[in-house]
């Protein structure tokens, strides 16, 4: 019984950060640093405290918006930090796909991110590989990949993120072939004390 009390105490000790759907109903708000905001930014990652895990319950079939299941292993090495990401899919991917005419609109399957970056004083740079295979030879013979690249900084009160889509495809027998082109996405932030 004492070790029941023990792991329900940790377990609520455990600070909270912002959920995606937190994230979502703020409109992904780009003033939030949080697990789920490395995603966009890897440079968050030295910004949240510490090593984290990072888990997300959702519909693992979803089509047409980024609701499955994902999480995130973080791991501090010196100045420097890495993370592995299973079952995130890619916004830029989704927002491909969903512009062309093949329907449904089909997500990644099984995709997975291997981030790295360094800190020195108060900059932060990192880097993200993204990366999606998938092939069903039943049914409709569906067969989906995916390949990308995030970039991210902080420094003081600036930030940047780049994310580029370099391959995208989805295909079945019945709805046919999408080939995505190259897909590029960026932001840049500085926050003001006074304006």
């Amino acid at each position: 019984m004492k070790k029941l009390l023990v792991i329900a105490v940790a377990l609520a000790s455990v600070n909270a950060s912002a959920t995606r759907a937190r994230l979502n109903s703020l409109n992904n708000s780009r003033h939030v640093i949080d697990t789920q905001s490395v995603y966009r930014n890897p440079a968050d990652m030295f910004y949240i405290g510490g090593d984290y895990v990072n888990l997300e319950s959702g519909n693992t079939n979803a089509a047409g918006q980024n609701d499955g299941a994902e999480g995130m292993v973080t791991r501090t090495m010196g100045a420097s930090k890495m993370g592995l990401s299973l079952g995130h899919d890619s916004t830029l991917s989704l927002g491909l796909r969903g512009a062309s005419t093949i329907a449904p609109i089909v997500l990644q399957q099984n995709p997975v991110e291997l981030t790295y970056g360094m800190k020195a004083g108060d900059a932060a740079f990192a880097g993200t590989l993204v990366y999606s295979n998938y092939a069903s030879k039943t049914g409709t013979n569906e067969k989906e990949n995916s390949l990308g690249i995030r970039t991210g900084m902080r420094m003081g009160a600036m930030d940047a993120d780049l994310a580029i889509g370099l391959g995208n495809t989805y295909q079945n027998d019945t709805a046919g072939k999408f080939k995505g082109t190259l897909g590029v996405v960026g932001g840049f932030g500085m926050w003001f004390d006074t304006l």
